[in-house]
């Protein structure tokens, strides 16, 4: 079984680590967004609880150069945390004995390629799914082998999950972590909706807000969620001011909830708007860090402005940082509104049928194209693919593509073959959700190769 044959392997993992010689410091480098920040911070907590040295970087995509950039770094021992399994042979050639690494991923790798010197841990060695286990889990399995304590922090694994927009299906290996996590006492679950700001935002601005599930004619519009709410009859305001949704009384959820499934009903699921909602007992009410999912969301800010360090000394519980991570929440929400409203204002989104090509150039900051193409993909252009590419800060272009939701097209590949077409680059990500970076001389053919590569793509979805 795929599990049996997981866990096997993170135990091997367990012991190629614990062979490390406990006087040398360790390398981590983990992926800037939600799940990596989660992963390093478990590794974080498991060196520390060992009393083993280390030090963290957390990066945006591991690359090439930057893997000639590490090898020459004075360490013996390094571990990659939510990714490395992309450039799994690119590793096994940069880092040679007596050097010796720890890979924990769950992206799509290029092949099952051995090196003596690297440890490869990825569910999809063990024909588990990318989808059933973030990285994240992947760590905490992880450090939960070298060290039983870390069951604890379980929910950390669940933070991850839910960034990377995974469930927690039976049998799958997130579920084996959200029972972890119960029965640690650290979380409780409930039926609820999966809407982002339940324990601190007011209803109102909640659901103008909700780009994930989709509102129509709520959605983005303040006056239209007033609306909403006053014609289900519930009042948005009491004594106190406005309400959020964790005062609402059950009678009042329950018209919520089926408000909103009858505003959705053209939609194919209408009802996924409910959900298992992951409370952390640990935190005060009202605190966004009490919903797993406002967790996540304040770590996704955290890396997009390239405050990685700030998201893991909050999962680490360092108050002055929680507060630092709602501040800069807050100047996130500010660009990729700066970001939305830009294309908003220079395309006519309404009119395209197929794919579409969002060409962000230094408008819209490298590290804000793969969610402002996340965003458009699933509340406007659901049934198109949608590629998005930026400038980066090095002279690079970012490129993110997302699809429609039921694609059947694994899009890291289709990504793969249009960056080898123009001359190599680097391509990582999953089957729904793919990235890359190429260079700048590369962009006029790239998107000519992709405009042909999603024209015919689009015309086999539909087919």
């Amino acid at each position: 079984m795929a599990n049996d044959s997981f866990f096997s392997l993170i135990k091997d993992g367990a012991d190629f680590f614990l062979s490390w010689k406990k006087e040398k410091p360790i390398r981590i480098i983990s992926h800037y967004d939600a799940d990596g920040i989660s992963s390093a911070a478990i590794l974080s907590l498991l060196l520390e609880r060992l009393n083993r040295k280390y030090v963290l970087t957390i990066i945006n995509q591991l690359t090439r150069p930057k893997l000639e950039e590490l090898k020459n770094e004075p360490y013996d021992y390094f571990i990659f945390s939510d990714l490395g399994s992309s450039l799994i042979r690119d590793v096994g050639n940069a880092f040679k004995k007596p050097k010796q690494v720890i890979i924990l991923d769950h992206h799509q790798t290029e092949d099952d390629v051995q090196f003596e010197n690297i440890m490869h841990i990825n569910p999809l060695l063990c024909n588990a799914s990318e989808n059933e286990i973030s990285g994240s889990g992947v760590s905490f399995f992880f450090a939960r082998e070298i060290d039983s304590y870390m069951n604890r922090f379980a929910y950390l694994a669940l933070v991850g999950m839910l960034g990377d927009l995974q469930n927690s299906s039976v049998g799958s290996l997130n579920s084996f972590i959200v029972d972890a996590a119960k029965e640690s006492g650290k979380v409780t679950v409930k039926k609820g909706l999966k809407l982002f700001g339940a324990q601190t935002k007011p209803l109102h601005k909640l659901l103008e807000r909700s780009t994930n599930p989709y509102i129509p004619k709520v959605t983005g519009s303040e006056s239209g969620a007033i609306q909403f709410l006053l014609e289900l009859g519930i009042n948005p305001k009491n004594e106190r001011g406005w309400r959020r949704l964790v005062d609402l009384s059950q009678e009042e959820l329950q018209k919520l909830v089926a408000g909103i499934v009858v505003k959705r009903s053209s939609e194919e699921n209408p009802e996924d708007v409910i959900g298992d909602i992951f409370i952390l007992e640990d935190a005060p009410a009202g605190s966004p860090f009490r919903d797993l999912r406002e967790f996540a969301t304040l770590l996704n800010a955290c890396g997009k402005m390239n405050k990685g360090s700030i998201g893991v000394c909050a999962c680490l519980g360092y108050e002055r940082y929680k507060k630092e991570a709602l501040s800069i929440l807050e100047s996130y929400r500010r660009e990729l509104v700066s970001a939305l409203k830009w294309v908003e204002n220079n395309f006519e989104l309404e009119k395209v049928s197929g794919s579409f090509i969002l060409d962000g150039g230094d408008h819209i900051p490298s590290n804000l194209i793969g969610v402002t193409v996340s965003i458009i993909s699933k509340s406007i252009l659901k049934d198109s693919f949608v590629l998005g590419l930026a400038n980066t800060d090095d002279g690079m272009i970012k490129v993110s593509i997302r699809g429609p939701e039921n694609c059947k097209i694994n899009l890291r590949d289709l990504l793969f073959r249009a960056v080898n077409l123009v001359g190599g680059g680097e391509v990582g990500g999953h089957e729904n959700a793919a990235g890359a970076f190429i260079n700048v001389e590369q962009k006029e053919r790239f998107i000519e190769i992709m405009n042909e590569l999603l024209r015919k793509t689009a015309m086999e979805e539909r087919i």
